[in-house]
């Protein structure tokens, strides 16, 4: 990737330290939701829980100018995307916390955490020429299945 400005560079290394602290927020949020689990009996009461609290911090902060732009700009093809995608979302959320009441944390976490392989043939099938796959991400996606792969067999 060629970098042309110093603002491009800037908004590089913002992407990274956001990305972080992604890992950071979720990382931490899948022990807490094991606690949570081991307290609460059903998974999906603890995945809904999260999933509202979540919701309203998104709201506080960000609800009045999204739903103004998204009226105003965005395509009706664009809402499918967006439903869909808050579909696959729910999908996963809730299938990591019903994950954890039968897995180990540290077996499910990484297990779930392969999204990026799932990210990688998805983008592939259905926008294959958005963006070119190089040989540091087949490789990276190599690294992933075998990580999960070593920390499921040898933790079990």
């Amino acid at each position: 990737m060629i970098l042309n400005t110093k603002n491009d560079q800037k908004k590089i290394i913002l992407g990274y330290i956001l990305a972080f602290t992604s890992a950071i927020g979720y990382g931490t949020g899948t022990v807490l939701t094991k606690h949570l689990i081991n307290l609460f009996p059903n998974p999906i009461l603890v995945s809904a829980l999260s999933l509202i609290i979540g919701t309203l911090i998104i709201s506080i902060f960000y609800i009045k100018n999204s739903i103004q732009d998204f009226i105003k700009n965005k395509p009706k093809k664009e809402l499918v995307y967006g439903i869909f995608a808050g579909i696959s979302s729910a999908l996963g959320v809730n299938s990591l916390f019903i994950g954890l009441k039968f897995a180990p944390v540290s077996v499910a976490s990484p297990v779930a955490n392969s999204f990026p392989l799932v990210t990688i043939i998805v983008m592939k099938l259905f926008y294959g020429k958005l963006e070119k796959f190089t040989l540091e991400t087949i490789l990276g996606s190599l690294l992933i299945v075998s990580g999960i792969a070593m920390i499921t067999i040898y933790t079990s």
